[in-house]
């Protein structure tokens, strides 16, 4: 029972399916397949640990006919399946180091957030449990795994920390009254090493999934990272901005507005398609091919009315703030691929018709091109404020960067861009 493989399964022996997340190896698949699962899904992100162990592991569990395999991001897989499962297994999936405050970065915190564990919950069976490893270093991040499992399940989960293990595991029932069938047995190993929590630290959400940040600030490392940026800007503004030592602040709001865009383009993309390189990969494509097309429509129709680039460009942004996610996961496959990217990326278009006009007809295109990469610089500095207010509350920045850059559109930028 001391073995924190075979954890999940003297709570749930014998179970008819399995889903582990995390796979890695096949460690957990392989004490599934031994405790008679009679079918398990196993979901690894990385296709090279996936792939050693199936080459290296002794038990070879990849191999077995009752195991399928997929690799894919732990959410993209909730999104699809269908289950149910007996057991689904949170199996180490995440770094779990507080090595760094950069760690917060990680879009794969994703996969401990409420939502997740909601849809994690979906899958069970009657009866079924949501297992949860993790290697806890910090008891408010035991406290917040806790409260996650808590508020998912609508009762206290068993929670417990194995001594001389260096982690603690959490279990939730679909039954409330799963944890009155646990034996004497089962019941004596835990009682001693169950915790006792105060249920005070902040969940992690899919607005806010920092889970390596106790709460809402901005962590210590970014504040003196940031402030070094812009006093290297600072010294070097001179060689950025030309002579004339003037910013011209519409292209800067222009390259602000696009980094804060381009956070919550990625983002969301993950909380839709999961956070794979194949992911970031067609989410960079579509910015860039946002980028192309507006350079494509501005050549081919070089008197296209401002007014109605700006107007388009209020509608798009409007519409990333409000359009909830959730509406894109009735299509399937390519058709949601495809309109869901455009839906993020669109407002690049907009924005990079209103770049091609100005740029068009400026007369110091060094001083503008200057200029914007400080605005993208700074953008990419307010980034760390979804620290405190949430990656969703990036877009309200957007909004006045853009239009602070229409307010300050040059004079000689019209719609009468010359061909």
């Amino acid at each position: 029972m001391a073995d924190k493989y075979s954890n999940p399964f003297w709570v749930k022996p014998h179970p008819r399916r399995v889903l582990v997340v995390g796979a890695g190896t096949g460690n957990d698949v392989a004490t599934a397949l031994r405790y008679g699962a009679g079918w398990v899904d196993a979901v690894e992100i990385d296709p090279c640990i996936y792939a050693l162990g199936r080459e290296l592991h002794p038990e070879r569990p990849y191999d077995s006919a009752r195991v399928h395999m997929a690799v894919n991001d732990a959410r993209a897989f909730f999104k699809n399946a269908s289950g149910p499962y007996d057991v689904v297994w949170f199996a180490w999936l995440d770094s779990h180091t507080l090595g760094s405050s950069y760690n917060n970065l990680r879009l794969d915190h994703y996969v401990y957030t409420r939502e997740s564990l909601q849809e994690a919950r979906r899958l069970l069976a009657p009866g079924g449990i949501l297992f949860i490893n993790f290697a806890a270093e910090r008891s408010w991040i035991v406290d917040r795994l806790f409260v996650l499992m808590k508020q998912t399940f609508g009762h206290d989960p068993l929670a417990y920390l194995p001594r001389g293990q260096g982690d603690v595991a959490l279990i939730g029932f679909s039954d409330a009254t799963g944890l009155e069938n646990l034996t004497p047995t089962d019941r004596n190993f835990v009682r001693p090493h169950q915790a006792q929590l105060p249920q005070t630290t902040r969940v992690t959400t899919d607005d806010w999934p920092y889970l390596y940040l106790e709460r809402a600030r901005i962590p210590r490392l970014h504040l003196l990272v940031s402030a070094a940026i812009v006093g290297a800007i600072l010294l070097a503004r001179r060689h950025l901005v030309g002579d004339q030592q003037v910013i011209n602040w519409h292209f800067f709001a222009l390259g602000a507005a696009f980094l804060l865009l381009e956070v919550q383009t990625v983002s969301r993309a993950t909380l839709l398609f999961g956070m794979t390189w194949v992911v970031n990969a067609i989410v960079i494509s579509a910015v860039l091919v946002m980028i192309l097309l507006s350079n494509l429509v501005a050549w081919r129709w070089p008197r296209l009315p401002q007014r109605m680039t700006i107007a388009w460009l209020a509608v798009a942004v409007t519409a990333l703030a409000l359009v909830p996610l959730d509406w894109f996961n009735v299509l399937t496959g390519p058709a949601k691929l495809v309109t869901a990217s455009a839906f993020l990326t669109e407002p690049v278009f907009f924005a990079g018709l209103i770049f091609i006009q100005s740029f068009a007809t400026c007369p110091d295109k060094a001083r503008a091109l200057g200029s914007n990469l400080l605005g993208a610089l700074i953008g990419g500095l307010l980034e760390s404020l979804s620290f405190v207010t949430g990656i969703r509350a990036l877009i309200i920045l957007v909004g006045p960067f853009y239009l602070v850059a229409i307010l300050l559109t040059p004079r000689n930028s019209t719609s009468n861009v010359p061909a």
